[in-house]
Formats: C-alpha cells, structure tokens, sequence
C-alpha cells in the first residue's frame, strides 16, 4: 500500500510539473498500464455537442493492438448503457466480458471485436462536469486486479483530472495572452494609422486651401485679362480638389458605418463611360491620349448608376496621375458566368508586384509624391462589393496597370 501511494505522489508531480502535458499523460497511461499489466490504457472525450466521444490518448504493449483511429466520433447512442454508468460519475469494471448487463449488447459487440477480455474505466470529472473516462483494456488474459489496484486507479484517474483541467486553463491563459498581443498589436497599428491619417487630411486640406485663399486674394489685386484667367483656373482647381477630399471623407465614414445608400435603376454602361471620358479629356494632359472602347451599342445595367460613375472616375483619375505618356483606355466586356467587367487602363508607371495585393487597403499610398491619402482605392472596392462584384488590378512595373471591376448583369 505504501509503495503504491508512492507512486501516486510521484505520478502527480511528474504531470504537474511536465512541460509536455501529452507527454506527460502518456507516460502516467504507460505506467498505469504495466502497474495494472494491462494490454491498453487509452483516455476517451466528451463532445456534448455532437454527441460523440473520441479517443485522445491510446498506449499499447504492442503496436498490433492499437485502435486509436477507429475511435474518433463515436456516437452517443452506439454506447447507451457505457455512457450511463460513466455520466452518472459511475466506474466501470468488468472481470469477464460475459459479465456485461443483457442491457450492453451493443457496447459487448464493441468490445469483443477489439478482443477485450477484461476492462476498466474510471470517469474523469472537470469542472463538476463529466469530461470522459480513462480505462484499461486487458486482452491477451484477464484482469488480475484486487481492490487496492482499483483504489490505485482511482487516484491514477483523479490525477489524470486534475492535469487535463491545468492543461486547459494554460491553453485558455495562452489564448487570452494571445488573443491581448493581438489586441494591443492592432491598436497600435489603430493608432499609426489614425496619426498618418490625420497628418495626411491636414497636409492635403492646407494645399489647396492655402492656394484658393492666395490666388483669390491675388485675383482682387490684378487687372491683367490673362492673370485673371489663370488665377481662376488655379482656385478652380484647387476648389474642386478640396470638394473630392470633403466626399471622400464623407464616403469612407458612410461605408465604415454601413450607411452608404444604394439605389438599382436601370444604367447605361456606354453613357457612363462616355461622359467620364469626356470629362477627363477637359483636363488634358499633354501627351496622353484617352479613349473609350465601346464593346456593344447598347449595354443597360440595373445597377447604381452614381456609385458606378464614381468608381470609373477614381479610375480613370488615378490613372491620369500616373501616366504621363501614352494613352487611357476605359472599356468593358462581357464575361461568361453573367458578370460585366468595366476595366481601365494605362501605359504609367505600374506597379511593384509586391505591392499589388495592397493597393486596395485602407490609407495605402504607394507614391508619396502624388496627392491624395490612399482611401480612393478601398473605397471603390467597397462600393463594387455592395454592388455585388469583385475588383482587380494587373499590372507590371514601368508598363502600366490595368484596373478592373465586375458588376452582376440583371
């Protein structure tokens, strides 16, 4: 009795203080297996909410004898009067196999099919709850086990328990640390980006603004016809770069709070792209040559026919700024699963391969010399994912980028 109440101390600091709790576990099943010259020591789960039971640790005497893998998602119901005895905090201990209740049949096909002669099992309370079982099988001969061997294994059990409920609470302590990392990672991040964000909108407010306020004050002073007419143009211009930061302010808030408005109607795609188009080419860059490539005479739409123009426009704006020499083309084309998609491109500077998959994001700017703050981009894309699309980019540095759309033909 002595030397078995030994073992118990020894077993009990061994898994407290294992740094593989696995690891640990098996050595205890090992060791409860040989002390009780078993043939196999296995530890079974409760999954309540499938209603199986699955087995999570197997030791063997021989390797032959190994059934871990036939034991995964075992129903409830295959074993009715085993799981009674065990939720009911109930050991089970079985000299012969013959000696199981007329009520076991299923659970005695079960076991005489893994040629058990002999059988014990111990339920494993956590939490007040029954979380499995731990057991013994004997099949090369019957048990030889007397009272203090059950005692013994009750203690195993209640060690077995006691692991299995530390090894959960360092799991959930590690998930919580995690899950805090993560957290502060990412209000960090937060809080870059807020700071980047608010630089960005103060610098590129104060660019055109300080322009609107000088070249007006300067149109009041000159009297010259032609200084006049390129002031205006300067605080024209520079107004309506204002006016597009104010709207994209206004949209990106509308989206993050989800009360960007949609609205279907019937949308001429030629129209569309022919107006911006036209638009685009009042603001001429010299050297670049801007074209719509007309695909069908008639391409109606049911779509929203505001929020499609301003996608198309950012498109073909951002691919002004970056093409200083070829041409534009905005275009459309009908694909095979019933989408149309509208494209626009370039013959600019591209893009870095690397950075393809980023240019979407949020406050992504990959040129810091060109205005605006990076919201354009992840802006239309979300926009085309209310509309039911998908958005793109192909692009190779130096050659020019290709910028893509889908919409749902309805």
């Amino acid at each position: 009795m002595q030397t078995r109440s030994k073992d118990f101390y020894r077993l009990m600091s061994h898994l407290l203080h294992s740094q593989d709790l696995d690891n640990g576990i098996n050595d205890v099943l090992k060791e409860a297996m040989e002390k009780l010259e078993g043939d196999r020591a296995f530890i079974f789960s409760y999954d309540y909410d499938n209603k199986v039971q699955d087995c999570i640790y197997e030791v063997v005497s021989d390797s032959g004898l190994a059934e871990i893998e036939q034991l995964q998602g075992v129903p409830f119901d295959a074993t009715p009067w085993w799981n009674e005895q065990i939720m009911s905090d109930v050991p089970i201990v079985i000299h012969r196999l013959k000696d199981l209740p007329p009520q076991a049949s299923s659970e005695y096909e079960i076991l005489n099919g893994q040629n058990i002669k002999s059988i014990l099992v111990e339920p494993l309370l956590i939490n007040g709850t029954i979380w499995g079982y731990v057991g013994i099988d004997f099949v090369k001969d019957y048990d030889k086990l007397d009272d203090i061997s059950l005692q013994w294994f009750t203690q195993v059990a209640g060690i077995l328990s006691l692991s299995i409920q530390l090894g959960m609470s360092r799991k959930a302590d590690e998930l919580k640390r995690n899950e805090l990392v993560a957290a502060k990672e990412k209000a960090e991040e937060l809080n870059l980006l807020i700071s980047s964000f608010i630089a960005n909108v103060n610098h590129e407010i104060r660019t055109p603004l300080n322009s609107i306020v000088s070249f007006s004050e300067l149109l009041t002073q000159t009297e010259d016809p032609q200084e006049r007419k390129e002031f205006y143009s300067i605080v024209k211009r520079n107004s309506e770069w204002l006016t597009r930061i104010v709207a994209e302010l206004l949209n990106i808030s509308r989206i993050e709070s989800g009360k960007m408005e949609y609205r279907e109607v019937p949308t001429d795609i030629n129209a569309v792209c022919e107006d911006i188009v036209f638009l685009s080419k009042l603001k001429y860059k010299e050297g670049v040559e801007i074209h719509f490539e007309k695909t069908l005479p008639d391409c109606i739409v049911l779509t929203d026919t505001q929020r499609v123009q301003q996608v198309v426009s950012n498109l073909l704006n951002n691919a002004m700024k970056f093409t200083n020499k070829g041409e534009i083309r905005v275009g459309y084309e009908i694909l095979p699963d019933k989408f149309l998609r509208i494209y626009v491109k370039d013959t600019g500077i591209g893009i870095d391969e690397q950075d393809l998959e980023r240019v979407f994001g949020r406050l992504v700017k990959l040129n810091k010399d060109i205005s605006g703050w990076g919201l354009g981009l992840h802006i239309c894309k979300s926009i085309v994912h209310e509309l039911g699309g998908t958005m793109g980019v192909e692009s190779k540095k130096g050659e020019g980028s290709k910028f893509w759309f889908t919409l749902p033909v309805k």
